[in-house]
């Protein structure tokens, strides 16, 4: 039985899930654990800051509609350097990566807003804030608007702020696998919500089940 690692932000997680559950109408741990498949104390030590295996939490993740690698993001937290790069220009650089993990044009990600109540940018405006940070030209980011950002990416506001610099250290194995995953999944669920093409849709649903069989014993 893996784990994610005792190092990583627990309690951070735990909040994120705990919102999540509610957010979703799941009215307590017992029911939550139940849709998952796991132990009621395994929600329960999750959701008060403990760490559990790799196999709950990727029960957990399907449970709250969210693939492994969100969650795993919100335990690995941000860079240890985080504050050498502002607030703002790690939404507005997180915004472009995960829009291209989702597999979408900036025209697609502004009609995602639209469709959820975000913020009525245009594509111009979606382009430009994304390129923010190396236009010189600051895009301050309301709180309504990173909430709405999140929404239509369907992850937890905290990824927003995450740092992935250019100098970290190259990804594992395991999480370029987390990041495949998760870039198959959200294409899935783009072609279902209308937002990427079904052929781009079927592709993805055809890869998952790939590493699926990969990863069978």
């Amino acid at each position: 039985m893996s784990t994610a690692g005792s190092d990583r932000d627990w309690p951070a997680l735990a909040r994120v899930v705990r919102e999540r559950r509610i957010q979703l109408g799941i009215v307590n741990q017992r029911a939550a654990a139940a849709r998952a498949d796991v132990h009621v104390n395994t929600w329960n030590a999750l959701e008060n800051g403990k760490v559990v295996s790799m196999e709950s939490l990727e029960a957990i993740a399907k449970a709250l509609e969210w693939s492994t690698a969100t969650l795993v993001a919100v335990l690995r937290g941000p860079a240890e350097d985080h504050e050498q790069r502002p607030a703002r220009h790690r939404v507005a650089l997180n915004l472009r990566r995960l829009r291209r993990l989702a597999g979408m044009k900036q025209a697609d990600a502004v009609a995602r807003l639209t469709e959820i109540g975000g913020p009525a940018w245009t594509e111009p405006t979606y382009s430009a804030a994304e390129r923010s940070p190396d236009s010189g030209r600051t895009k301050s980011f309301t709180a309504d608007e990173i909430e709405q950002l999140a929404a239509c990416y369907g992850v937890p506001v905290c990824v927003l702020f995450g740092d992935h610099p250019n100098h970290a250290e190259p990804p594992s194995q395991a999480e370029v696998g987390a990041s495949a995953w998760q870039l198959c999944e959200e294409a899935v669920r783009g072609a279902e919500g209308g937002w990427v093409s079904r052929e781009v849709g079927a592709f993805a649903a055809a890869v998952l089940a790939a590493l699926d069989d990969e990863a069978a014993p």
